[in-house]
């Protein structure tokens, strides 16, 4: 029991840790006009005019060898076309992008889709799961935010020079490594508890606790 007790600290010890991440760039595009950047992102799509929004994280300061275990990009709402099409996909798209000189023309490619979410509220915190994005060790995370296939609306979210920075939480757990030392730790102790429990069979043995009681047979002959 002890050493099962030492070897559920050392799990304890690795337990799961999440570190937020603000962005180091983002942009809205669009095929009409270049948008510029202020404090707002602008994902849609409106009589011709498109939108794409880009964010991007420095994933520096994770640690390296670790298990990813979830990472979500939240953004606020700001505002939307109330009778349009509100659902914005996250895609992972390349990192291969500068703030100040990505247009509609040079904008990065987009290839995995990651998550959709139906934005619904002013003023709130959406979620995207981009778990996937990250199945491999990456410098920086790039995620694109489109309108779904459809009909036409916008939705505007706040940039990361705004008050309500986008956020990427990133949530992860080191490798399960336990220390030799610990491990011979547990080991010595749990030898020394089964010796503990042999020497008290052995004690009670001697006392004769395990000794079987002999019972007396008499054979009667029936009177006659």
């Amino acid at each position: 029991m002890l050493t099962v007790l030492i070897l559920s600290l050392v799990s304890s010890i690795n337990a799961a840790e999440t570190i937020p991440l603000e962005p180091i760039a983002d942009a809205t595009v669009c095929n009409f006009a270049e948008s510029g950047n202020n404090t707002e992102l602008k994902v849609g799509r409106l009589s011709g005019v498109a939108w794409v929004t880009y964010i991007m994280f420095d994933l520096s300061n994770i640690p390296t060898d670790v298990i990813i275990e979830s990472v979500k990009l939240k953004l606020k709402s700001k505002t939307f076309f109330l009778e349009g099409n509100k659902y914005v996909r996250a895609i992972n798209s390349s990192t291969e992008w500068i703030e100040d000189e990505i247009t509609w023309d040079n904008k990065p490619e987009r290839d995995r889709w990651l998550d959709t979410e139906w934005v619904e509220l002013m003023n709130e915190w959406y979620v995207w799961d981009c778990t996937w994005a990250l199945t491999s060790k990456r410098e920086k995370l790039s995620i694109a935010l489109e309108l779904s296939s459809g009909m036409d609306g916008y939705v505007m979210f706040y940039s990361r020079e705004s008050e309500y920075k986008p956020q990427l939480e990133v949530k992860y757990s080191p490798p399960s490594k336990i220390d030799p030392t610990i491990t011979a730790i547990a080991t010595v102790v749990g030898i020394i508890g089964l010796i503990g429990v042999l020497y008290l069979v052995y004690y009670l043995w001697k006392r004769g606790f395990f000794r079987l009681q002999k019972v007396k047979r008499t054979t009667e002959t029936p009177s006659v």
